[in-house]
């Protein structure tokens, strides 16, 4: 009966040692990371603009800083929640080319502005 007490005794608290080992696990550590992102296709700040408020929106995005003139977008994120094809797939969803940097032409409106990226699409009407 005592070895019966015993063996139970130890079974229980392997149990409870498992139980707040597993309780304790860690989750994937989460880690900010910076890149760039080279973006062809932006005409003016209205593009660059369009590209810093959709990205800014993305889960696991700290910080973005969109160059008109370089053709870079600056990111911050979290590596554990969003990956940089995830970034770039966001850009080209909205009619601009990632990785190669392209200057762009810095105008402050559409109007002079070459006929591509968000330009065009003002100039024929569409106002996404």
């Amino acid at each position: 009966m005592k070895r019966a007490l015993i063996g139970a005794s130890a079974i229980i608290a392997a149990a409870i040692i498992g139980v707040v080992l597993l309780s304790g696990e860690k989750k994937a550590e989460s880690a900010v990371v910076a890149t760039e992102i080279g973006i062809a296709g932006m005409s003016c700040q209205d593009c660059a603009d369009k590209i810093n408020a959709t990205l800014t929106k993305l889960d696991g995005v700290k910080a973005v800083e969109v160059r008109l003139g370089e053709g870079k977008a600056y990111v911050k994120y979290d590596a554990a929640a969003i990956t940089v094809p995830a970034l770039e797939a966001r850009i080209t969803a909205l009619g601009y080319s990632v990785g190669k940097a392209e200057a762009a032409i810095d105008k402050e409106n559409c109007d002079d502005a070459s006929t591509t990226g968000c330009c065009a699409s003002q100039k024929s009407g569409d106002k996404t």
